[in-house]
């Protein structure tokens, strides 16, 4: 969350339509999703999707 009340979200989920139900689920508005393409984890990194 933003310090003017905004919520930003990143996707973690292989698909984005997975996703937004489950923001929808909880009620929050946000305002924008980005999509995660690589995670990293030291020495480690996976590609999502």
């Amino acid at each position: 969350a933003l310090e003017d009340g905004r919520l930003l979200a990143e996707c973690h989920a292989a698909n984005q339509s997975d996703f937004e139900p489950w923001l929808e689920e909880k009620g929050w508005e946000v305002e924008s999703i980005t999509p995660i393409r690589h995670m990293a984890r030291t020495g480690e990194i996976w590609k999502i999707g």
